[in-house]
């Protein structure tokens, strides 16, 4: 059985994903940092907000989550690994 992925660009699963949450990610950005998820085409940014709503039990992603764009919308190279 394969894992059900968050990100198919980079092929990061949702478990990959949650592990980094529950490591601390709290954004897109530190997700993008940690595990490379969303530094592709970004179409799995809002699931990413989502997993980490759901990770970290609350209903809103942290203000900061909000306020803090992604790299690749910040105009830089999201990922070099």
């Amino acid at each position: 059985m394969s894992a059900v992925l968050a990100c198919l660009c980079r092929r990061v699963s949702v478990q990959e994903v949650r592990a980094a949450v529950a490591e601390g990610a709290s954004t897109v950005a530190e997700l993008q940092r940690v595990c490379g998820a969303g530094t592709d085409c970004g179409s799995c940014w809002d699931d990413l907000r989502a997993l980490v709503r759901e990770q970290r039990g609350c209903e809103r992603a942290p203000s900061s989550a909000d306020s803090e764009r992604p790299a690749r919308e910040q105009g830089r190279p999201a990922f070099a690994g």
